[in-house]
């Protein structure tokens, strides 16, 4: 990390919500747009005001993850505490836009 000059940049590019008798699976396209790679929190936040989070380990480019919650999504946040040296935070932070 000293001696390198890559940068930490990661996005959220999708965001699906699938409900079933009362139980939801979200699922979240997450991008690795830099070449540092570390890992990654998410937040999942919860139309009820809870919070879940998970942690991404950041190696792939892009990837597809899908959680279970007891809840529809509100919105989703990488590095919701803004821990990480990310150059790009705006790209950080998906609405759902459904329901």
């Amino acid at each position: 990390w000293v001696q390198e000059s890559h940068v930490v940049d990661y996005a959220i590019q999708s965001l699906q919500v699938s409900a079933r008798e009362g139980k939801y699976t979200v699922t979240v396209t997450v991008q690795r747009l830099g070449e540092a790679v570390m890992p990654v929190s998410i937040a999942l936040v919860l139309k009820t005001g809870e919070v879940v989070f998970h942690l991404w380990d950041g190696n792939s480019r892009s990837e597809r993850l899908s959680f279970d919650v007891p809840a529809d999504v509100k919105e989703v946040r990488l590095d919701p505490s803004g821990v990480t040296p990310d150059v790009d935070r705006s790209n950080n932070r998906f609405v759902n836009q459904g329901n």
